[in-house]
C-alpha cells in the first residue's frame, strides 16, 4: 500500500484534480492524511475512484482513516466532484422557463389589444346611431321661411361645392412617421398580395395604387401630401387607401375587405 499511496502522492493533487474531478482539496486532505477533514461516506468513494483510475490498492489507507473514528455525520467543506451536467441541466431549465413566460405575456397582450379594438368598434357603432337620430330629430323640429329655406339652400350648395372640391384632392403621398417601433402589414388590394415591415421612423408607399392597411399600434402620423393625419391610440388600427382617400375602418370591416382574414 505504500508504494501506492506514494505513486498517488508522485502524481500530485492538480493532476488527480484535473482526471477525477475530486476537489483539489479533499485530494490534499487525502494526501497529507488530514482525515479528520473528510467524511467517512466521501472518503470511502473517493479512494475507490483513485484506485479504479489508477489502478492502486489503497486498503491501507482506508483501514487507518476507519482506525481514527472520523465521525460519518461530520459535512463536508466543498463539493466533491463538479457537476457539470447539473449546471447544464439549470441553464437548460432556466431557458424554458423563460421561452415559455414570453409566450405567455405574449399572448396575454394579444387577446387585450383584441378586447381593446372589439370595445371600440362597438363604441363607434353607437356615436354613429346617436347621430342619424340626433339628425331626424333636428329635421323634424326645424320648419324655415321662404326667404331661410333659400338661404340655406345656397349656403348647402356651397357647402356641399367645398365637400366636393376637398374630395377631389386625392393624396399625393402616403408616408407613415412615427419615433418608435412600429409594425405594419399592407395588402395590395389589386392582387392581395401581403407584405409586412417593423420600423423605426418613416416609410413611404406608393400613393397611386390602393392598400388595406393594418398597424401594430396608432401612435403615428400618416402624411397624405394635402394633410398631416395624427393617431394616438395604443390600439392597433386598420384603414382603406382607395383612389387617394384614406378611410379608417374596424377590424371587422377590415376582415370583411381582407376575404376574411384579419390579415
Amino acid at each position: 500500500m505504500n508504494e501506492d499511496f506514494e505513486k498517488l502522492k508522485e502524481i500530485g493533487a492538480q493532476k488527480v484534480y484535473e482526471k477525477t474531478h475530486i476537489a483539489r482539496k479533499n485530494v490534499e486532505y487525502i494526501l497529507s492524511k488530514s482525515f479528520d477533514k473528510i467524511p467517512k461516506i466521501q472518503f470511502r468513494g473517493f479512494i475507490s475512484i483513485l484506485e479504479r483510475e489508477y489502478h492502486l490498492d489503497l486498503s491501507e489507507l482506508l483501514n487507518e482513516y476507519e482506525q481514527q473514528n472520523v465521525s460519518d455525520e461530520q459535512d463536508p467543506l466543498e463539493p466533491t466532484v463538479e457537476d457539470k451536467d447539473g449546471s447544464k441541466s439549470s441553464k437548460a431549465l432556466i431557458f424554458v422557463i423563460l421561452i415559455i413566460t414570453v409566450v405567455v405575456g405574449y399572448y396575454a397582450i394579444s387577446n387585450m389589444l383584441n378586447s381593446s379594438s372589439d370595445k371600440m368598434e362597438l363604441n363607434n357603432t353607437q356615436i354613429e346611431s346617436a347621430k342619424m337620430h340626433l339628425d331626424l330629430n333636428t329635421t323634424e323640429s326645424v320648419i324655415p321661411d321662404i326667404n331661410q329655406t333659400q338661404d340655406i339652400n345656397i349656403t348647402d350648395n356651397n357647402i356641399i361645392d367645398e365637400n366636393t372640391s376637398e374630395k377631389s384632392l386625392a393624396a399625393t403621398r402616403l408616408e407613415i412617421l412615427t419615433n418608435q417601433s412600429l409594425w405594419i402589414g399592407y395588402i395590395d388590394m389589386s392582387d392581395f398580395s401581403k407584405k409586412q415591415i417593423t420600423i423605426q421612423h418613416n416609410f413611404e408607399l406608393d400613393p397611386s395604387k390602393n392598400y388595406l392597411l393594418v398597424f401594430g399600434h396608432g401612435m403615428m402620423k400618416i402624411d397624405l401630401g394635402m394633410e398631416l393625419k395624427e393617431y394616438h391610440e395604443v390600439s392597433k388600427k386598420y384603414f382603406k387607401f382607395e383612389n387617394g382617400e384614406l378611410s379608417e375602418l374596424t377590424r371587422k370591416e377590415f376582415k370583411t375587405l381582407n376575404r376574411g382574414s384579419t390579415w
